[in-house]
């Protein structure tokens, strides 16, 4: 699956956004529909991991409050 196809199967599984998702692509535009789906945040490849673990953090602050 690519990421659209397995953020579909995902969202037919929970459709509620519980879980924070972060999609980390080549490309610096995400498709519209991620955006339905529920995708919190966005990196672009090749990443700096001191902002992914940043952001990680961030959403997961979010799911605790």
């Amino acid at each position: 699956l690519d990421g659209q196809e397995f953020l579909d199967a995902w969202r037919t599984v929970a459709p509620t956004p519980d879980v924070p998702i972060l999609v980390l692509s080549a490309s610096a535009e995400l498709p519209p529909l991620f955006s339905r789906l529920g995708v919190q945040a966005h990196m672009t490849k090749p990443f700096d991991i001191d902002v992914l673990v940043a952001t990680v953090s961030k959403l997961a602050a979010k799911e605790r409050a």
